[in-house]
């Protein structure tokens, strides 16, 4: 158990200047967003690019399950 929490911790520190970057991105993206939309706004872009992607992916991929 010791091993694997070394090991965890080790890439945790390794990549801690990356990820505190991609926090702080984060949080200035989510500020901006929320200055700009209201939560109503956020919530159906979100379920619309949602809805997007799933139908996207079933016309590339939902296809392709006849053939193995």
């Amino acid at each position: 158990m010791d091993a694997t929490q070394s090991f965890y911790t080790r890439i945790l520190r390794n990549y801690e200047p990356q990820l505190s970057v991609l926090y702080e991105k984060t949080q200035s993206l989510n500020e901006e967003l929320l200055k700009s939309y209201t939560p109503l706004q956020l919530i159906a872009i979100a379920s619309l690019a949602t809805a997007c992607s799933i139908g996207l992916y079933q016309f590339l991929f939902g296809r392709d399950e006849g053939k193995f």
